[in-house]
Parts: structure tokens; C-alpha cells; sequence
């Protein structure tokens, strides 16, 4: 398997080069600044008014901490340097970038430091896609065991109260989390996969059928198969023509057809373990554990076109540049 640039072992060590990135302001943030000689007043209290206090690894153009500074270069190298998030290189080359390396060793306490990263984000006015990338090298069961740490990620914030006091006054944990998303980064992150050789156009399966809400049936229904990788989806759906009407009052429809997650096909042990690792995996696999923290307000801007277009183009260009 090979890996991606990110994964560069000489990324790892405490020498690691991480450069600085200005923008137009001058002003010194989280991930992009200039030389402390520079800064004036007006930029210091700009600063202070967006990100203070987010500066925490990188000064005068030197890494501090290792960690964040590893996670650094591999968004210079991945996400911004192979162009695979227009997002990500806005928020990177105007210094909106936060990196936070979590010293914690038991991931209830991680849980602290997360619930602190989502108040940064969240209290003060800060511009569009301002973002925190949270590294968590320390936890031992996170290290070699993405499914641990997927968890870890999906489950946050369902049941524990927040441990940070600086929530503001009045608002509650559960609306402070319905503003912010989740993402899980990892050096084995592996989250799709494809459908085995067996399945093909006009092959007959049993899958579950989409309904209101974006949600699936509790049972499945016999199928074919109309296009492995339809467009505007790429090969994380494919489309299938179910027999009979999803509307039982409306009889005048024999058939229809639907785009379906790969993941609702219903398909026997051996067809599981036959499963291919798409390519879409490797743009997720940081050398560290890393929690993305983004705020809902910026999600709701991008449209479905874009999101789904940007994902074809991606899977293309990590089959073409990656071998998983």
C-alpha cells in the first residue's frame, strides 16, 4: 500500500520544516503570518479580535510543535498542493487554519479539548471558513485502530455534557453542537468500499431503498442494477431499478430507479471480504489522528452540485495518484 506524501516518515521527526504562509493583511494567525517585527498595532488587535488566542505552534516562522506542524505540511502537500478542496486553500492561504496538538492520553480527556476548540469557533465573530484541525497523537487505542477513533468521533457530544466553562452564557451543549461538524482523519482511515467483481449493469440484488429524509427501508427489495458509477455520485452510489411502485396508490408506475449507497446492497460473506478499497480513502490519511472541526454556517454554502462534482473529480484523482 503505498501512501501519500503526507505519510513521509522525515514529516515525523522534530526537524519538520513547516513554512509560513502571508496573507494580504500582514497579520500573524494560526497557520499564516509575518515576522513579529512587522506587526503593528492594528495588526495585533486584528489578530486578537479573530483568532487570540489560536496562535500556539507557529512563531516568527518556527515550528513549535511538531505535531501540528507535521499536520501542517501534509495540508500543504494533500489537501491545498494536489488542489482537492477549494475550501481548504481559501481557509489555508488566509490563515484560518487553526492546528491544536492534544497532549491527552485517555480520550475523555481529548473530549475537553475538542469541546474547547468548538467554543474558539463558535463565541467569537471569526471569518468564512475558519476551521481547527485537532491532532491526537497520544491516545495509544487511536493509534493503529481507525474503527476506535471513527467511533470516537461519530459518538461525540450524544451523550456527555461539554467539560469547557466558556460556552457562552445561555446556550446550551446540544445547540453548540448541531453548529459544528465532525470529521475523522487517520494514517489508516478506511471508510469505502466498492461493490466485488460479481456485481455488474444488470446483475439482480436485494437492496435497501431510499426514502423520505434521506433515510433507508428496514427491509430490502429485489433490484437491477442500471449504472455502477452514476453521474454526480461517483462509485460511493450506484443506481439501481427497483420493480413495482414506491407509492402504493399510484399503480400506473411499474418501475423505478433510485441512486443508492454501495453500502445498502445486500451481499453475502464472501462478496464482503471481496470488497475493494476505493481510492476516496487516501485523501483522509493524515500521519496522525486528526479531528476536523467545521462549522455548519460554512457546509450550508457550498451547493450539491459543487460537493458532488468536487467528489468525482477527487475519487479520479487519487486512483490516478495513489495506489491503496
Amino acid at each position: 500500500m503505498d501512501a501519500l506524501p503526507s505519510s513521509d516518515d522525515s514529516c515525523k521527526s522534530d526537524d519538520c520544516d513547516a513554512s509560513i504562509i502571508d496573507n494580504d493583511s500582514g497579520s500573524s494567525t494560526s497557520g499564516s503570518g509575518s515576522s513579529s517585527h512587522d506587526n503593528n498595532e492594528d495588526d495585533r488587535n486584528e489578530d486578537k479580535a479573530r483568532f487570540d488566542p489560536l496562535i500556539d505552534f507557529v512563531r516568527n516562522g518556527e515550528c513549535i510543535d511538531p505535531f501540528s506542524s507535521c499536520i501542517r505540511k501534509w495540508t500543504e502537500e494533500v489537501p491545498v498542493g494536489m488542489n482537492l478542496c477549494p475550501w481548504a486553500k481559501l481557509s489555508y492561504l488566509q490563515g484560518r487554519i487553526r492546528y491544536v496538538t492534544c497532549h491527552d492520553r485517555i480520550p475523555h480527556e481529548v473530549s475537553t479539548v475538542v469541546w474547547e476548540e468548538i467554543d474558539n469557533l463558535l463565541k467569537t465573530p471569526l471569518p468564512a471558513w475558519s476551521t481547527t484541525l485537532v491532532v491526537c497523537p497520544y491516545v495509544k487505542s487511536w493509534t493503529n485502530d481507525f474503527a476506535v477513533f471513527e467511533r470516537f468521533v461519530k459518538e461525540f457530544g450524544k451523550e456527555e455534557e461539554p467539560y469547557s466553562t466558556t460556552l457562552p452564557i445561555g446556550s446550551m451543549p446540544s445547540v453548540a453542537f448541531r453548529a459544528i461538524t465532525l470529521v475523522p482523519f487517520h494514517p489508516q482511515f478506511l471508510r469505502w468500499r466498492g461493490l466485488p467483481e460479481t456485481i455488474s449493469v444488470d446483475s439482480n440484488i436485494f437492496c435497501h431503498k431510499g426514502l423520505a429524509g434521506f433515510s433507508k427501508s428496514p427491509g430490502v427489495y429485489p433490484a437491477a442494477v442500471v449504472d455502477l458509477m452514476p453521474s454526480g455520485f461517483g462509485r460511493r452510489r450506484i443506481k439501481v431499478r427497483f420493480h413495482g411502485d414506491p407509492k402504493t396508490n399510484q399503480k400506473k408506475r411499474t418501475s423505478y430507479e433510485q441512486c443508492i449507497p454501495v453500502d445498502w446492497v445486500q451481499l453475502s460473506q464472501s462478496e464482503v471480504d471481496e470488497r475493494p478499497v476505493l481510492s476516496d480513502n487516501a485523501m483522509h490519511r493524515t500521519p496522525y489522528p486528526v479531528i476536523h472541526i467545521l462549522r455548519n454556517e460554512d457546509l450550508k454554502s457550498l451547493t450539491f452540485q459543487e460537493v458532488s462534482r468536487l467528489k468525482r473529480r477527487n475519487a479520479k484523482r487519487m486512483a490516478s495518484d495513489t495506489l491503496i
